[in-house]
C-alpha cells in the first residue's frame, strides 16, 4: 500500500521506464571510456544532453546500486526497489557530492520505489504520451556521463510482465549474501531469508553478487 496518492501516481507512470532494465551497470570513469567510444556512441551525445540531467546514480552503503530518474522537481526519484538496502544516497548529474535519500513508497509487483531527497527546482524526466517505440528503434541508457552508458535496439514489442517477476532481494557487494527479502516477491515465496548465501544457480557455481545478477539477467532474457 502507498501512503500518498501522489507517490502511487508516480509509480504507475514509471512502469514504462526503459531505464531500469539497465540497472546494475557500473558507472565508468569518462576518461577511461574515451579511447573506446565508437562513432555510434559519439553520435548519441547530443541526444542524451537533456535526459542525463534528470538521471541519478543511487548508492547503498557507499556502493553503486542502480540508476534512477527524477520524477518531481522537489526531489522525488523513481528507481528499482529490490536493489535498495542500507544507507541510501543519490548523486545528481551536476554534483560530485552525494545526497541522503529515504524511501517514501514502494510497489512490489513492478519492483519500483520512490526515493525523496531534500532539493528543489530539479530537472524532471520528460514522459512520452505516444505509443511505445516499435521493434528496431534505438534505445539509449544514460548515466552521469557525457556519453551514453549503453546503446541498443528494441528487440521485442511492449508486453505485460508477470506481476511477481522480480526476485525481490537485496545483495551484499562481495559474496552473494542476501541482505533483505521483499515480501510477496519470488524470493520470499521460495522461503529465502536475510543472511542466506547463494552458492549455486542451476549447475553454475556462484562466487559473488555480480555473477548472480548476470546469471539472473541471462536467464530472464
Amino acid at each position: 500500500m502507498f501512503r500518498t496518492t501522489s507517490a502511487r501516481s508516480i509509480l504507475v507512470c514509471a512502469v514504462t521506464l526503459v531505464l531500469f532494465a539497465a540497472t546494475g551497470f557500473a558507472q565508468v570513469d569518462e576518461a577511461r571510456r574515451g579511447a573506446h567510444l565508437t562513432p555510434l556512441m559519439k553520435a548519441f551525445q547530443e541526444v542524451i544532453q537533456e535526459p542525463v540531467k534528470s538521471t541519478v546514480q543511487v548508492y547503498c552503503d557507499g556502493y553503486r546500486a542502480s540508476l534512477g530518474a527524477i520524477v518531481r522537481s522537489d526531489g522525488h526519484i523513481v528507481t528499482k526497489a529490490s536493489e535498495l538496502n542500507g544507507k541510501i544516497e543519490v548523486q545528481l548529474w551536476d554534483e560530485p557530492r552525494k545526497r541522503e535519500a529515504r524511501i517514501v513508497a514502494q510497489d512490489g509487483p513492478t519492483d519500483l520505489a520512490i526515493l525523496k531527497i531534500d532539493a528543489a527546482n530539479l530537472p524532471v524526466v520528460t514522459w512520452t504520451s505516444g505509443e511505445a517505440p516499435p521493434v528496431g528503434s534505438w534505445l539509449v541508457t544514460t548515466a552521469l556521463l557525457k556519453t551514453p552508458l549503453a546503446i541498443g535496439v528494441v528487440s521485442v514489442p511492449a508486453r505485460r510482465l508477470p506481476p511477481n517477476g522480480a526476485l525481490g532481494i537485496g545483495l551484499a557487494e562481495d559474496v552473494a549474501r542476501v541482505t533483505d527479502v521483499r515480501e510477496g516477491l519470488a524470493a520470499a515465496l521460495a522461503g529465502m531469508k536475510a543472511g542466506d548465501i547463494i552458492r549455486k544457480v542451476d549447475d553454475e557455481e556462484i562466487k559473488n553478487s555480480e555473477q548472480l545478477r548476470n546469471k539472473i539477467i541471462s536467464e530472464g532474457s
